[in-house]
């Protein structure tokens, strides 16, 4: 199983990592405000909660902790020491935090332990990776979640010289070589991660935006990385930057694909083109739906002036993708008249486990453009394919379709069932 978050492909500040006591969040906040003293409390909440245990929340974690470790090096026997007692996948987490931080206290502490993994080799510098994948992505969110610093801003603003890979997430939909196009893919995928997270944490960071400011006005600044960085920001403050003639044609041929999201379409519109899914769910006057298609061009069709069909399908083959569609409409607004909808995704095996668990994608925050009780699509378009690993069967998508202005969530479920690609369907 593999899945493309097109909007944004696990983007430390649309995923925040929460602790239990919901009271705000500390990883994402820290920099405003750096609390060390609550590190082992904080982290504890984490691994109380399990959420160190997923893959995608692991690489910003790691090089969250780590920088706060590299800022209190005093601290870090106590806190390694602290941390003993976690099982060993989340354990692993705390120590290679520690690896990642390169004091002198880490070092003496796997010594002391006999931890010889971490001894073998020095850990790679963050700034200095290669930043070729959503994970290295993430790790520099966590680098300035921690520090607050430009450095990371810089190296992810590099990641738009992955602009010419967007032709090759096209090409993997087609290819029967799919492990062998899916490193260039990925490439194409990184850059599509870079924008949008840049983006959504320019809208909600103002040091980003800042940030992004000052390195746009940097003359040393290699001109693609300035293109794609003025597209950024035109987005962000589009009454501040406008694109120079030809930048908007030549984003179209990079590839940009974004698609319209804002409400376009009524029920009743969708009931005429999609008469079998006209059951939207709601609450407190608050609607959703999702639906899961193997119709790729979904987002760009719903740029239309037509409401788009939604052909859902029940199996998909190995080797295929589908494209899961999260409908709401209605949100609330706050009093600065901005919308918060996100939703959590719960992949299920066939045999009840989960497969993985993804919270707080984001379906819109800010400004809705247009009138809000028509329907919106999901700003982030989630991209499923199943592979021969997959064991086959019913695999169910369970959804929790958050309002947070409201208070109000919406738990939705679509499943399908994975068949190999030798049996009709």
């Amino acid at each position: 199983m593999y899945y493309i978050l097109a909007a944004l492909f696990l983007a430390f500040s649309i995923h925040p990592i929460r602790a239990e006591d919901g009271q705000g969040n500390w990883m994402t906040s820290y920099y405003r405000s750096p609390s060390p003293e609550n590190f082992v409390p904080e982290v504890r909440s984490l691994t109380r909660a399990g959420v160190l245990k997923f893959k995608h929340n692991q690489p910003p974690a790691v090089a969250f902790l780590s920088q706060v470790m590299a800022a209190n090096p005093e601290m870090v026997p106590k806190w390694l020491e602290e941390f003993k007692d976690l099982d060993e996948q989340q354990q692993t987490i705390i120590w290679a935090a520690a690896w990642y931080s390169h004091t002198t206290e880490a070092r003496k502490f796997f010594e002391d332990q006999g931890l010889d993994l971490y001894l073998e080799q020095k850990a790679p510098g963050i700034l200095e990776m290669e930043v070729k994948s959503p994970a290295a992505l993430d790790m520099l969110w966590g680098y300035f979640m921690a520090t607050g610093k430009d450095q990371p801003i810089r190296r992810i603003i590099s990641a738009f010289e992955l602009s010419e890979y967007l032709g090759d997430i096209e090409g993997v939909r087609t290819s029967e070589k799919i492990q062998r196009d899916m490193e260039k893919a990925y490439l194409g995928i990184t850059f599509k991660a870079a924008m949008w997270s840049l983006e959504v944490n320019c809208r909600q960071h103002p040091l980003v935006m800042q940030y992004c400011e000052d390195i746009y006005k940097d003359e040393e600044l290699p001109e693609n990385q300035r293109l794609w960085l003025g597209v950024v920001l035109s987005k962000v403050k589009p009454e501040k930057y406008t694109l120079q003639p030809g930048r908007d044609e030549n984003a179209e041929k990079g590839g940009m694909d974004e698609p319209a999201t804002t409400s376009k379409f009524n029920l009743q519109e969708m009931k005429l083109r999609n008469p079998a899914r006209v059951q939207i769910k709601t609450k407190d006057g608050f609607g959703g739906e999702v639906f899961l298609t193997a119709n790729e061009n979904i987002y760009a069709e719903w740029a239309g002036p037509e409401m788009p069909r939604i052909d859902t399908i029940e199996e998909l083959p190995v080797g295929s993708l589908m494209v899961m569609v999260v409908i709401y409409s209605n949100p609330a607004k706050d009093r600065d008249g901005n919308v918060n909808v996100t939703y959590d995704l719960e992949i299920i095996k066939p045999d009840g486990s989960v497969s993985e668990f993804l919270p707080d994608i984001v379906c819109m925050k800010g400004p809705l453009k247009g009138q809000s009780a028509k329907l919106n699509l999901s700003q982030t378009q989630l991209k499923w394919g199943a592979e021969a690993a997959d064991p086959p069967g019913l695999w169910k998508f369970k959804v929790i379709l958050k309002d947070n202005v409201r208070g109000t969530q919406l738990p939705l479920e679509a499943s399908l069932k994975i068949v190999s690609s030798g049996e009709p369907e």
